[in-house]
């Protein structure tokens, strides 16, 4: 029984580190996109408007 627990807690441990990474990942990725809009468009405001 513990055997099988101790598998499900790294199983769930293996699941948060990808979601947070996963997530981290899109919240990097969205902010580069937002910068290259702010260079193309070359708007002062466009820091506020995030």
């Amino acid at each position: 029984m513990g055997n099988a627990m101790s598998v499900f807690l790294m199983f769930g441990i293996v699941l948060t580190l990808v979601g947070t990474v996963g997530t981290g990942f899109v919240v990097y990725q969205r902010r580069l996109q937002w910068q290259e809009i702010c260079r193309l468009a070359d708007q002062q405001d466009c820091r506020k408007s995030k």
